[in-house]
């Protein structure tokens, strides 16, 4: 009897041994850890609103349970960061732009148990008067000489070796007031060919241009074109036959000629 009596005590003993732990376990999980079980959250402080000639502080302002080791990556799509790899605190240098640009600047925050958050800052750039320091000069246009028999001209000028293309303008008035326009890209791409110019006197300049504008004009080269037209169909002969008795030497005429040069003739005789 007295066996049973303590066997009972015992068991009851480790029923509330049992429960009281697991009691306890919960009260911890409440009061020292309550957040083990939340997604992180995350916030950027920064401006929104920069030159391209400044630079602009981040901070990124996470929550996460009390036992988790953070970590942090920033991304943003131009531009470059500053500042301890893995760190809530950066500094992020803005692209060089000509035109006003936002930029999408973002965090990713862990929590070393699976969890991640992200955040993410829209920033607006705008140029500054000083931004682009890689302006192209201007290119010297090649003479192309007196005139041209054929109806196309081969257009060459300066290359620039930061230009990522050039516009050449064509016109039949010196003053260029009535123009035509190409475009050619690249920048060794500095000779054009243009085809089917009718006769006529053909003015021409070029500009280079990149990313941070247009330079001026170039000089100005001066085209003729007189384009070998065929010859005139000659008259016939004359005289187209000779008498008896006539000389064997016989002078003949025509008329013929060639508007734009000289014409040679062959005569068949039978």
């Amino acid at each position: 009897m007295k066996t049973f009596y303590w066997l009972a005590h015992i068991v009851f003993f480790l029923i509330i041994s049992t429960c009281n732990a697991a009691q306890l376990g919960t009260l911890y999980e409440q009061t020292v850890d309550p957040f083990n079980s939340i997604v992180p959250n995350v916030t950027i402080a920064g401006g929104n609103a920069i030159g391209n000639n400044q630079t602009l502080a981040l901070s990124a302002q996470a929550t996460a349970c009390t036992t988790c080791t953070l970590f942090y990556y920033w991304t943003a799509p131009g531009g470059k960061f500053q500042g301890t790899a893995n760190s809530p605190n950066v500094i992020w240098i803005p692209p060089v732009v000509n035109t006003v640009q936002t930029y999408n600047i973002q965090v990713i925050v862990g929590d070393g148990k699976g969890r991640v958050a992200t955040a993410v800052l829209p920033v607006t750039v705008s140029p500054t008067i000083n931004a682009c320091q890689d302006g192209v000069t201007v290119p010297k246009l090649y003479e192309m000489g007196g005139w041209s028999e054929t109806s196309y001209l081969s257009i060459d000028w300066q290359p620039i070796g930061n230009a990522t293309s050039y516009i050449l303008q064509e016109s039949t008035a010196a003053n260029f007031a009535i123009n035509t326009q190409y475009t050619n890209a690249g920048a060794g791409n500095s000779s054009l060919v243009l085809y089917n110019k009718i006769n006529g006197t053909y003015y021409y300049r070029v500009k280079a241009q990149n990313s941070c504008g247009a330079s001026g004009w170039s000089n100005v080269a001066t085209r003729v074109v007189k384009a070998n037209a065929p010859p005139n169909t000659p008259s016939s002969p004359s005289p187209l036959s000779a008498s008896v008795g006539a000389s064997r030497t016989q002078t003949l005429s025509w008329v013929g000629g060639d508007i734009d040069g000289q014409a040679e003739y062959a005569i068949e005789m039978g």
